[in-house]
């Protein structure tokens, strides 16, 4: 199904969505409210879809598709792939250097994990620890578990 971009004041509520705020001096839209559960989502905001991505919204775009239906995409940090506002909700920022979804690194003397995803954040004493799961196999299909990492030793993964 094709989509088509159409100007973000042209459809300011749909019987899905409502444009709450326009940005200032343009017809760029800042705010929509979900209708369905009453929702308001701002650029700015720290949203998941559901799945292991999540990111910043960067803005709102208004598609008409060929059956006429006109749904609300949504921008963000996290990939190109324009999200619908139907698949968001909040994402919990943790206070906590790594976030879950975080892929890091282990350095600890003699021993190096190259890769590891954070699973879950433990807070105990003023310090940090970490549940990982770990590719053991090329293909990552194959991955083990290790937990309460101290945080000291984990670093930002890069490639």
């Amino acid at each position: 199904m094709r989509l088509h971009t159409i100007d973000p004041s042209a459809i300011l509520e749909t019987n899905d969505y409502k444009v709450v705020t326009l940005k200032d001096h343009s017809n760029d839209i800042r705010s929509v409210e979900r209708k369905r559960d009453g929702k308001v989502f701002s650029i700015g905001d720290y949203v998941t879809n559901g799945t292991k991505m999540k990111g910043h919204i960067t803005g709102f775009c208004p598609m008409l598709r060929e059956d006429g239906v006109i749904s609300m995409h949504v921008r963000h940090t996290w990939s190109g792939v324009g999200m619908h506002l139907d698949n968001l909700q909040d994402a919990v920022l943790l206070p906590s250097k790594y976030q879950l979804g975080s892929e890091v690194a282990i350095r600890y003397e003699r021993f190096k994990v190259d890769y590891a995803t954070v699973i879950r954040v433990h807070f105990a004493n003023s310090k940090e620890q970490y549940d990982l799961e770990i590719p053991i196999s090329t293909d990552n299909v194959l991955k083990t578990r290790i937990y309460n990492v101290d945080g000291e030793i984990l670093s930002s993964y890069h490639q």
